[in-house]
């Protein structure tokens, strides 16, 4: 318990160091103190962006979208990863500049109904292919594709592929998708 208390104040400076970085704004709310939500909207790339160069880093988030890269801190973080992520959020604005510009829409509209083509288990039992998703028109979907956060999926293992769920999967810079075949 003392230890988890200790991640937890380890995470405070971080906290600090992004919002000075322009990675955290007001609205963030730090409900999880071993949580690190970092919104790249104010600094112009997006968060797959932002994610690749914490890779090279030695940095690996638990999750990335359009506009987002969450970091979770747990008991297997050393003091070096606290290190590496602290020195990274510090340069994060001169990596940056050659960074290329934010997507242009972040428009989730779900408001369609999605047909089902095989149910939830025969989708996940069978063969898949990880394809481009320009090339997942009118095949079944392997996986749930979803943005994070919320962490709401717009299409489900088992439903077909449309052009609105194309649509959304590049609205949001997913570039690949995995298929039944």
């Amino acid at each position: 318990r003392d230890f988890l208390r200790d991640r937890a104040e380890k995470v405070k400076p971080l906290t600090q160091i992004a919002k000075h970085s322009g990675l955290l704004n007001d609205s963030s709310a730090m409900l999880d103190p071993l949580r690190l939500t970092l919104n790249t909207e104010m600094i112009g790339i997006s968060g797959f962006e932002l994610a690749k160069m914490m890779r090279k880093f030695k940095i690996e988030p638990e999750t990335e979208d359009a506009y987002n890269v969450i970091l979770i801190f747990g008991v297997c973080n050393s003091d070096e990863d606290f290190k590496r992520v602290c020195e990274f959020l510090q340069e994060v604005k001169s990596l940056v500049k050659e960074a290329k510009k934010k997507p242009e829409s972040q428009n989730l509209s779900c408001n369609f109904k999605a047909e089902r083509k095989l149910s939830l288990r025969q989708a996940l039992l069978s063969d898949f292919e990880e394809v481009c998703v320009s090339d997942a028109l009118n095949k079944t979907a392997y996986d749930s594709v979803c943005k994070y956060p919320p962490g709401i999926p717009f299409l489900l293992p088992g439903e077909l592929i449309t052009d609105k769920t194309i649509k959304m999967c590049k609205e949001n810079l997913i570039e690949t998708i995995k298929v039944v075949v």
